[in-house]
């Protein structure tokens, strides 16, 4: 297999249309075109001409084996991708399938388990290398029960042990059963992404490109992309940005603390803390601001463990919230209300994990990331002005600074 491309370039750059155009010009090959929703397989089956397995089946992966062994190209979630079996990936190899896989996956992420659950595994069944990966003993290689889907990482070479924690971490060998492989995604480097290549070994199997544009629209260059300037803050109004009220002071919440908002921030507050009943209030006036808006027009986000904190008795505006890591949807391409109410932070945990291994992550970068993938789901990706509230005074900066850089010419 050649290096496989990551495809880095920015919101509204044309990845996706790219791909489509990519897959439609070489209609000889078969593809494995991967997406995090199931409404958008079907969007890219039908300009492609592709297939799907079929969502009532009782297996899809098995569905997905029928469509390989037929040499079809297929479109497939990231969910589904995650769980092909090793006889599966090596069914793609034998076919000469090529993979795009539109927007990145979670490349390492923790395993929730209980710790007696953890220390009767490694007693019996699974056993660590010098670098905390984990292997299952043959013995049980039959096994089926409440740990399969731990076997099943162990024998993809996923699963990690490490200060008594397990952690699914993506095995890029993955990509060497296919013919060629395009990542889309944005600001790769220092993402958790490319700190799993390091961590694997990878950090050199790869070539960044990005996008440029002739008669016929976007398409993958050979070369790291360079956009032109390009200034959203006339596009995007920041709402409540210097803005008071007399009962309450100002809108945007200024305690001080890098992490309001955060998953811990809410963890340590209850729905009656003045805090959080002001954050309810805020989103409700955000919600309402535009007298025409209806839910359609609306958008906004938060961790879903606190989303009964925001919630009144009638539920209202629930239909506009979406998941926070929504990522590759056109469902909500006409929003222009939009609210983002949270702090982005990498999960403390995977970076000790990382840095045992001298791999450094930026989580500045990856709060940046996460929110403008959120926020791009709006009418903003056609080139249309949002209102967005931006409570957490660190998202607001981060934004501020982004955009900043855009029109001065900046690629990231």
């Amino acid at each position: 297999m050649q290096k496989f491309r990551i495809v880095d370039a920015r919101m509204g750059r044309g990845k996706t249309t790219a791909a489509i155009r990519y897959m439609q010009e070489h209609e000889e090959t078969p593809f494995v075109y991967v997406t995090p929703y199931r409404s958008e397989t079907e969007k890219v089956c039908i300009a492609c001409g592709f297939d799907e397995p079929d969502s009532r089946s009782h297996s899809q992966q098995e569905e997905f084996r029928k469509l390989v062994g037929e040499g079809k190209s297929i479109c497939i979630t990231h969910s589904l991708f995650s769980r092909l079996s090793q006889d599966t990936l090596s069914m793609l190899r034998i076919g000469g399938y090529s993979l795009i896989i539109d927007e990145s996956f979670d490349a390492i992420e923790t395993i929730p388990a209980r710790k007696s659950d953890i220390e009767l595994l490694m007693k019996y069944i699974m056993t660590p290398d010098d670098s905390g990966l984990l292997t299952w003993d043959p013995t049980y290689s039959e096994y089926r029960g409440r740990f399969q889907g731990y076997k099943e990482y162990c024998e993809k070479r996923e699963l990690y042990l490490y200060n008594g924690y397990l952690y699914r971490v993506l095995n890029p060998s993955l990509f060497e059963r296919f013919r060629e492989v395009y990542i889309l995604t944005y600001e790769f480097m220092g993402s958790l992404l490319e700190a799993v290549l390091q961590l694997r070994g990878y950090d050199t199997r790869y070539q960044i490109i990005g996008i440029e544009y002739d008669e016929e629209g976007p398409y993958f260059s050979d070369e790291p992309d360079d956009p032109p300037p390009i200034d959203y803050f006339d596009l995007i109004h920041i709402i409540g940005d210097g803005w008071k009220d007399e009962e309450y002071g100002d809108w945007n919440f200024r305690c001080g603390k890098d992490s309001i908002f955060s998953t811990t921030w809410f963890y340590k507050k209850s729905r009656n803390q003045i805090d959080v009943a002001l954050a309810r209030k805020r989103l409700g006036q955000v919600m309402r601001m535009i007298p025409e808006a209806r839910a359609k027009d609306r958008l906004w986000t938060s961790f879903k463990s606190d989303l009964p904190k925001f919630m009144d008795s009638s539920n209202r505006y629930l239909s506009s919230f979406a998941p926070i890591n929504m990522r590759a949807t056109n469902d909500f391409r006409g929003a222009y209300v939009v609210a983002y109410m949270a702090n982005r932070y990498i999960n403390p945990n995977v970076v000790k994990f990382l840095d045992a291994y001298g791999i450094q992550v930026n989580s500045t970068q990856y709060a940046l990331t996460e929110m403008l993938q959120f926020i791009w789901r709006s009418r903003i990706r056609d080139g249309k002005e949002i209102y967005l509230y931006l409570p957490a005074k660190r998202m607001r900066t981060l934004l501020k600074r982004w955009m900043g850089r855009l029109a001065q010419g900046s690629a990231l």
